[in-house]
């Protein structure tokens, strides 16, 4: 999750519409819980972006592909530790003593959850409506299998054991 801020509300709304179309997860209420900050600051001539201590000016009008290419460019190089792995969410992987994965979609939307939420968990109608939320149907067994595959990818493929337990209908990341 990237906290999206901007000077400049049409603006903003112009890019929240495009970041969704291209399952960008983002955030725009500093309430909310995030793991990078995207300050967009527009003038007459200039988009500047900002991101901690790394910023670009680009001239308008920019193309999409510019846009999404410069803020990729800025974010990811950006991870989080937990305990004793290194989670990046732009590249969408994990790196655990010298050995990298890279997760899909559904995995890394798992992931990125249950790290923000290290302390109070996720619930799991909640997480599954974030991943499938055009299913009619929710199938709470069909979240359950990915965790397991999720669990048992990083095991195998990485030799990360993750423990995440569950407790009425909330799922939580057990770090040391």
């Amino acid at each position: 999750m990237i906290l999206v801020k901007s000077n400049d509300d049409f603006n903003l709304k112009s890019i929240i519409s495009l970041l969704d179309q291209k399952k960008f997860s983002f955030v725009t209420e500093k309430s909310e819980k995030y793991f990078f900050e995207l300050d967009l600051f527009f003038d007459d001539k200039n988009l500047k972006i900002n991101s901690s201590s790394k910023t670009i000016v680009l001239k308008l009008p920019i193309s999409i592909e510019l846009f999404f290419f410069e803020i990729k460019n800025l974010l990811i190089s950006k991870f989080v530790n937990v305990n004793d792995f290194k989670y990046e969410p732009v590249k969408q992987s994990i790196t655990y003593e010298n050995r990298i994965i890279n997760l899909n979609y559904i995995h890394n939307v798992i992931i990125s959850n249950l790290i923000l939420n290290l302390n109070v968990g996720v619930d799991k109608f909640f997480l599954y409506q974030l991943i499938w939320p055009d299913d009619k149907d929710i199938q709470i067994n069909k979240l359950d299998t990915h965790l397991t595959n999720l669990k048992n990818k990083l095991k195998n493929e990485i030799s990360l054991d993750i423990n995440i337990s569950s407790l009425n209908g909330v799922i939580k990341l057990r770090v040391n």
